[in-house]
């Protein structure tokens, strides 16, 4: 994942509590839903790592996941001088080292606007947050001034 400029021992201890609370949502989860979602997490990523497994030994081209996780293991993103807008699903790991102004605020040096919606990664794109979501979008293009803002030197490094 991407986290600021930090020293390795404190970027380990922030991903151990990372870690820490993203197994604290799973598990809250699992009181609230019960096994299947668990369930359906690991079946999945068990399928996941035998068709990485199948396409390696047939010699095929990675899948469209696999070349996405590798394109963003060597990604550093540039700094940004404009607003910066983040949306993410109200159901998601909480905590200190989850905190949106944390994790992307040093590549906004004016800062971004926070929204949240209703959901979680996958449904927050449903038909009945779509009203939400162009809300959003409208207000922060309408707001937008291109004349403003441009990309600044990579700060991720």
């Amino acid at each position: 994942s991407i986290l600021p400029p930090m020293r390795p021992a404190k970027r380990l201890l922030v991903r151990c509590c990372r870690y820490y609370q993203r197994f604290r949502f799973w598990l809250a989860r699992m009181v609230d839903e019960g096994w299947h979602p668990l369930r359906t997490a690991g079946t999945a990523r068990l399928l996941r790592v035998r068709d990485r497994q199948r396409r390696r030994w047939r010699g095929l081209p990675r899948s469209h996941g696999d070349a996405v996780i590798a394109a963003m293991a060597g990604y550093h993103p540039l700094g940004w001088d404009g607003p910066m807008v983040h949306i993410w699903a109200a159901e998601r790991p909480r905590g200190r080292f989850q905190d949106p102004q944390f994790l992307y605020g040093y590549f906004s040096p004016r800062g971004f606007a926070f929204y949240q919606v209703p959901g979680n990664h996958l449904s927050m794109f449903s038909e009945r947050n779509l009203a939400a979501l162009a809300r959003i979008f409208e207000s922060e293009l309408t707001a937008f001034s291109p004349s403003s803002c441009e990309a600044v030197g990579n700060r991720a490094s």
